[in-house]
């Protein structure tokens, strides 16, 4: 998180402050700590902090959160649909750019989350 705080701080789009997507060849293994929910909590209320922050922030952000929790799952999708449940028009559209992404599958894989939605 203080690494995407740098490039948004610096407004540095070259500066790439975590591995994501193709560049993952060995994913993490946030999935496995006993700490993983309270992670996603966590790093879901340091993304809402980060609303009035230059846009590589929120770019950054969302790669961050698909290197940590991705490929989303259905435990990963039980927490954004209680995120929805509690939400305002920001969250949502934080959680539509979190999806963004999500693997090619998702929408098809969680159809009735995407609907919800």
């Amino acid at each position: 998180m203080n690494r995407v705080e740098r490039a948004a701080n610096d407004e540095d789009w070259q500066y790439q402050p975590v591995n994501n997507g193709p560049y993952t060849h060995i994913p993490l293994r946030f999935r496995d700590s006993d700490a993983y929910s309270e992670l996603l909590r966590t790093v879901a209320e340091w993304m809402k902090s980060g609303k009035s922050k230059p846009a590589v922030f929120g770019d950054r952000a969302q790669e961050l959160f698909e290197s940590l929790f991705g490929p989303f799952d259905g435990e990963t999708a039980a927490f954004l649909e209680e995120w929805i449940a509690m939400s305002d028009e920001s969250d949502l559209r934080l959680i539509s750019d979190i999806l963004g992404e999500a693997i090619h599958d998702f929408a098809f894989t969680h159809r009735p989350f995407v609907e919800r939605l």
